[in-house]
């Protein structure tokens, strides 16, 4: 089972991205921006979700510096707030959601920096997919008989 540290100040915002996560399968941690790095090292994480705006630091600032010792975990950014994923250093911030998030948007942006998410297709007649581009930060249609996936925004190849 995969582990996600959640890094926020927010109760109610931890407690629904806790219940999302772990409908995936995932072991989820809760901190604050405080006690991060002894929890990180403590629990261990695969996958750190932190908020970007907290009382006394960033997310990314906060990141950057467990990446330092973990470079293996992978890190994303959560927001209230458009923010553009050019902005940060993309060998530390692996992704950007904006919050408050749905569940298959959620799943859409862990699959796109984890593929071990199994992938449910609810409809199989459904052809038409939406895929998270972790350069632009955007969810793109695009259809499965297409031979070349590329984000419409960024043209990152998907």
């Amino acid at each position: 089972m995969k582990k996600v540290l959640l890094i926020n100040d927010s109760k109610l915002q931890n407690q629904i991205m806790k219940d999302m996560l772990s409908s995936f399968d995932y072991e989820v941690c809760i901190t604050d921006e405080y006690n991060a790095i002894v929890t990180v090292h403590d629990f261990r994480p695969d996958l750190i979700i932190a908020n970007y705006i907290m009382k006394e630091t960033t997310g990314d600032q906060l990141l950057s510096v467990i990446k330092i010792q973990y470079p293996e975990i992978k890190c994303v950014i959560s927001s209230s707030n458009s923010i553009d994923i050019n902005e940060f250093n993309r060998k530390k911030i692996n992704a950007i959601i904006r919050t408050p998030i749905d569940k298959n948007e959620l799943k859409m942006a862990l699959e796109s920096i984890d593929p071990d998410i199994s992938k449910k297709v609810d409809d199989a007649d459904n052809y038409e997919v939406k895929k998270y581009c972790s350069k632009c930060g955007r969810f793109i249609d695009f259809n499965l008989n297409a031979e070349n996936f590329f984000c419409q925004y960024c043209g990152r190849p998907i």
